[in-house]
């Protein structure tokens, strides 16, 4: 049981930092969007 929290909660964390790169992506290009209108 220990150790299947243990790899679920590992499984979380990589999608947490799969997901916040993502949206980092997406900034990157909303802001690359803005520059090519102003």
């Amino acid at each position: 049981m220990r150790r299947r929290k243990k790899k679920e909660k590992e499984f979380n964390s990589l999608e947490l930092i799969q997901l916040i790169t993502g949206i980092i992506n997406l900034i990157i290009i909303v802001l690359e969007l803005i520059k090519l209108f102003f």
